[in-house]
């Protein structure tokens, strides 16, 4: 999965394993709906293309929580636990979601960023 996620972010960014299944990628630079588009980017990256196990082609989903460095959160430790309290919200929504942190709220599916409503839910 880092490879595939390698694909579609910058050179700047870090993609490392965080856990047994779980990933971290670092954007820096990024604010929320930067990171949610850049989310959605690697959803698609991964969920694109099945994998080949033995003769069988295996869908991948993936659920992915995001975060941002704010004024209420302003270390590594405030931002992984974010990020990992909307990922939950994400795999209860059904697995192939990208759930983001706003305004100290937990949103998924259709949010408001910036004013501008935008649609991160898997279509």
């Amino acid at each position: 999965m880092p490879r595939r996620c390698m694909q579609v972010v910058r050179e700047v960014d870090v993609v490392a394993r965080y856990g047994g299944e779980e990933f971290i990628v670092l954007l820096p630079e990024t604010n929320l709906e930067g990171a949610a588009q850049a989310s959605e980017r690697m959803k698609a990256c991964i969920t694109d293309q099945p994998i080949l196990v033995g003769e069988r082609q295996v869908e991948i989903l993936v659920s992915i929580g995001a975060a941002e460095i704010d004024e209420s959160c302003l270390d590594l430790e405030a931002l992984l636990e974010r990020s990992d309290q909307v990922l939950y919200v994400a795999k209860r929504a059904g697995r192939g979601q990208v759930s983001v942190w706003q305004n100290g709220e937990k949103l998924g599916g259709m949010t408001n960023l910036s004013g501008i409503g935008t649609d991160f839910a898997s279509r």
